[in-house]
């Protein structure tokens, strides 16, 4: 009887374990460090380029992340917030959609992460469109804004450690109780 109730609460956890939350949050951080055209008043050198990129955690936990494992991105630059979808970068500067994740291949599991992606964004307000390309091993960016000029900086994308859901730490708590009433019986 023990080893089935056992093996149905190992079971439990296990399922738990994978209903855990599916998508692990990165962060971009660095700054612009060259510029030219308009983007040299839009985007000084030293503007801080920053925000949360989401990624499908299974692939995160796997050490490679596609094209379809970035869930989003909110990236916020001088005032101009780069999101996919309806993003709004914390409700922080002018929206500048993504329309499109070019490429992505992105390494790593915890820390610094490597690799590179590519995105194209549109300005609705100079009505151009963006490519940026993010080179994680070289440490940089660049977007080319075509009549608008061109910016670059440094940058990584970290991924920080995910934590173990609560869940499952009470789930394992109460295991555990189990176990030691079942001796004691």
């Amino acid at each position: 009887m023990f080893k089935k109730t056992f093996t149905s609460l190992a079971l439990a956890l296990i399922a738990t374990v994978s209903l855990s939350a599916n998508a692990a949050t990165l962060t971009y951080s660095g700054e612009v460090t060259g510029a030219t055209g308009a983007f040299v008043a839009l985007t000084p050198l030293g503007t801080p380029v920053g925000g949360p990129i989401s990624v499908d955690d299974a692939a995160l936990a796997a050490g490679s992340i596609g094209i379809a494992d970035i869930l989003s991105i909110d990236v916020n630059v001088g005032g101009f917030c780069f999101a996919t979808g309806t993003g709004d970068c914390g409700g922080m500067g002018t929206l500048v959609p993504i329309t499109s994740i070019d490429t992505a291949m992105i390494t790593g599991t915890s820390g610094t992460l490597g690799g590179s992606f590519s995105v194209t964004a549109f300005s609705p307000t100079f009505m151009v469109s963006i490519p940026i390309v993010f080179d994680l091993d070289a440490g940089t960016f660049s977007a080319d804004g075509g009549a608008l000029g061109t910016v670059s900086g440094i940058g990584s994308l970290e991924a920080a450690p995910v934590p173990v859901p609560a869940a499952v730490w009470l789930f394992g708590s109460a295991l555990l109780g189990m176990m030691g009433i079942r001796r004691r019986a």
